[in-house]
């Protein structure tokens, strides 16, 4: 997916919301808070009467939060880091929604919701605030049981976030480190990840050996969370 940065002004979009409803407040006030969580998707394609004059793209999906991009610059609260607007276009975006926002980086998401969590806020109001699923917020927040090591490997990029919680799903932290030291490359195997997430005792490995783990219940089943959280509205 890549993502790449626009001016507003080669953003072509239609001005149906004022810029003073309480939906663009809130989203303001939102980026502020938070950033910006996702992309905003465009497309190319002519400019109408009703748009903006002469861009070269066209918004599909995120008027509302251009919007509030518009309050924020003209009350001089815009972040520097949103003078240029991270876009997606069309044709390069995935089929499915994604799980946690796609402008954090998995450790970046991680720390805002335990401290939000730690703050009094609800699973149900992180997964409002940051446009994700049950799934991942408990992912994110089951990293409190994580190995200080490997929270270090995960830090710095080295381990993705359901890795890192297929680790933090053993009970003894010691274990978790043993478990990464012994899986060694294998660590970042897609099947080893899901079996230990799932509550596996026995792991088979890419190299036909095989790693007895302690008994667990499975931490993360995708079925017990099948619906997503509203993303902000465009």
């Amino acid at each position: 997916m890549a993502i790449m940065t626009l001016p507003q002004s080669e953003i072509a979009y239609p001005h149906l919301t004022p810029i003073n409803t309480p939906k663009v407040v809130s989203l303001a006030k939102a980026i502020v808070t938070d950033g910006l969580l996702n992309p905003i998707l465009v497309t190319k394609a002519k400019t109408s009467k009703t748009d903006t004059a002469s861009a070269p793209y066209r918004v599909i999906d995120g008027e509302k939060r251009l919007r509030a991009f518009e309050l924020l610059s003209h009350a001089k609260r815009l972040p520097r880091s949103l003078r240029l607007v991270p876009c997606l276009e069309q044709s390069c975006a995935p089929n499915n929604a994604p799980n946690r926002p796609a402008l954090k980086t998995d450790s970046e998401f991680v720390h805002a919701i335990c401290d939000a969590f730690s703050a009094g806020a609800s699973k149900t109001a992180l997964m409002a605030r940051f446009a994700c699923t049950a799934s991942a917020v408990d992912q994110a927040l089951s990293l409190n049981n994580l190995n200080e090591q490997i929270m270090d490997y995960f830090s710095s990029g080295h381990l993705s976030l359901e890795q890192a919680a297929a680790f933090a799903s053993l009970p003894n932290k010691q274990a978790q480190w043993t478990l990464l030291q012994k899986l060694g490359p294998f660590a970042h195997a897609a099947d080893v990840i899901s079996a230990i997430l799932g509550g596996e005792t026995v792991l088979t490995m890419p190299n036909g050996e095989l790693l007895i783990l302690p008994s667990r219940e499975p931490r993360f089943n995708p079925a017990s969370h099948p619906s997503p959280a509203e993303h902000y509205a465009a």
